[in-house]
């Protein structure tokens, strides 16, 4: 097929390399971005409130995605993958003349509505490229080596911030550089072209649409509603620490750019790495609740180690963090492959991608509620009450996802035995 925007050749079984391997490349800028709300606050003087907006624009621009789902059914997507990461690699590059918070802001929101597009996409890939009960262990290898790159580069940025002045200007560059090529390659990989299903890009029903056939779909598979509503008790959790840690780690420990770097970036995408990999292989063989119920109960001890840093003295904060960030790395290794590839279990032979664009749309309630709350919370109480209350979040909704797997778990693993007997891929 000739493809004037990528010249990459279709060879066969070429899919998965290409998956990986722009997965892989996407590692550089999503170590950047980690340090979004850190260099908000010390390189840029961001208020709370200003970083408390800057962690809702990734799952507001996630609602994006629900709109993207219907335009791509029935479309080669590859066009609309290079538009879009095309705009995120150029917001990321602005980064090299950064110094307002405005900025900041910014850059962030295109690059998330481009990341939206790649997460909607993605599931389609798998889906279409990849073969039934296989889809975890790809995605898993895929962000593995994601992770690798993303440990590298945090732990090299870290320093690099600490030694040179307004140093996160060039991690940016660097994240926007390679962003590209990854952009490149995955607009390499074809999506099945169906004309009788393609739908208008512009009209009334292209925005409206979209919002009634969710409903639609909620109402015809309640098991995907349920889940759905464990996963919004998990994100208003990992949403709500998203301004409260960078806030609890700059103020409250004092610590610099290289430690923060070294906890939340390299050591957490460390762990991550065979984290992903196992969890990869274990949902091909489990339910996605069951997989929930292990990742949640863990990340819960993640808030737990950083309140107990606040009450010990100085030597122990950065030790503390550390180990709170190997066991954040290790939940959310899970959470990462549920996020990603769950939908796939739930579509069986419908198009994924409307499913993980309903499960990725569904952030914006929480990415709305979530960061209000805790600021809230902060405000009037405190930033560790705010890190306990999303401890408790986490640990409601491992239980929850317990009562689902019994419920729900066995006509999953049924779908899924009857795709992989029909050989659909």
């Amino acid at each position: 097929m000739r493809l004037w925007y990528v010249p990459l050749p279709d060879i066969r079984g070429s899919m998965k390399l290409r998956f990986l391997l722009a997965t892989a490349f996407s590692g550089p800028v999503w170590a950047a971005v980690q340090f979004g709300e850190v260099i908000a606050r010390k390189g840029l003087s961001a208020t709370p409130l200003q970083i408390t907006l800057l962690t809702m624009i990734m799952p507001l621009a996630n609602l994006t995605a629900i709109w993207w789902s219907q335009i791509f059914v029935g479309r080669d997507q590859r066009p609309v993958m290079l538009t879009m990461g095309l705009m995120g690699s150029i917001a990321m590059t602005s980064g090299l003349w950064m110094n307002s918070y405005a900025h900041l802001f910014v850059a962030f929101l295109f690059y998330y509505l481009s990341y939206a597009v790649f997460n909607t996409g993605q599931n389609r890939l798998l889906q279409q490229h990849i073969s039934t009960g296989t889809e975890g262990g790809v995605f898993g290898l895929a962000n593995s080596l994601r992770m690798g790159i993303a440990a590298l580069v945090s732990w090299l940025g870290g320093h690099w911030m600490d030694t040179v002045t307004d140093g996160y200007r060039h991690v940016f560059l660097v994240g926007g550089i390679f962003l590209f090529i990854s952009t490149l390659v995955i607009a390499s990989m074809p999506t099945r072209n169906e004309p009788a299903l393609k739908r208008p890009w512009m009209n009334r029903e292209i925005f409206l649409g979209p919002l009634i056939e969710a409903g639609r779909l909620l109402k015809r598979r309640p098991d995907f509603l349920r889940y759905e509503a464990g996963f919004m008790i998990y994100g208003m959790a990992f949403i709500g620490m998203l301004p409260v840690v960078p806030l609890f780690l700059v103020d409250d420990l004092q610590l610099d750019y290289t430690a923060i770097g070294l906890a939340r970036g390299t050591v957490m995408q460390v762990v991550m790495i065979p984290s992903m990999a196992l969890f990869g292989a274990l949902f091909d063989k489990m339910t996605p609740h069951r997989m929930a119920v292990g990742a949640f109960g863990v990340l819960t001890l993640h808030p737990a180690l950083l309140i107990t840093a606040a009450y010990m003295p100085p030597e122990y904060h950065v030790p503390l963090v550390i180990a709170s960030y190997v066991i954040f790395g290790l939940g959310m290794g899970g959470v990462s492959v549920l996020w990603s590839v769950s939908s796939v279990s739930f579509a069986g032979d419908e198009d994924a991608g409307v499913y993980q664009a309903l499960h990725m749309a569904a952030t914006a309630i929480r990415g709305t509620l979530a960061p209000l709350l805790a600021y809230t919370v902060m405000h009037f109480f405190g930033r560790i009450p705010a890190m306990a209350l999303s401890a408790a979040f986490w640990l409601i909704a491992a239980i929850f996802m317990g009562f689902l797997d019994r419920k729900d778990g066995p006509k999953i693993l049924q779908d899924r035995a009857r795709l992989a007997q029909n050989g659909i891929a």
